[in-house]
């Protein structure tokens, strides 16, 4: 399977699981919390690794070499990741959200 081709299966896969969720009419929309944006942006990033490194596993041991470029997508993503915070601060702004608990002190 060439890069291509399972870039297409990746975005394939995105793509049903993205229909799979019911969407909102735009009058209805309304603007998003920081907690539900802390939420987005750890869920985003989780699923976007789990996609990588399931891309890297279909490949084997090419998954690993400079002829496919899901290598370079795994480490922009790991960037993305610390860009954006940890999946552990994310968590504990969700948590005191969900709670009420400060766990920062």
């Amino acid at each position: 399977m060439n890069s291509h081709a399972l870039l297409a299966v990746i975005l394939l896969s995105v793509l049903r699981w993205a229909a799979a969720e019911p969407c909102t009419p735009p009058q209805q929309v309304t603007a998003a919390t920081p907690q539900q944006v802390s939420m987005s942006k750890r869920n985003g990033c989780e699923i976007a690794a789990a996609i990588a490194r399931e891309a890297r596993q279909m490949l084997g041991g090419s998954g690993i070499t400079g002829e496919y470029s899901i290598m370079r997508h795994m480490m922009n993503i790991e960037s993305v990741i610390t860009y954006e915070g940890t999946h552990d601060i994310h968590l504990l702004i969700t948590g005191m959200d969900v709670t009420g608990f400060n766990a920062f002190k």
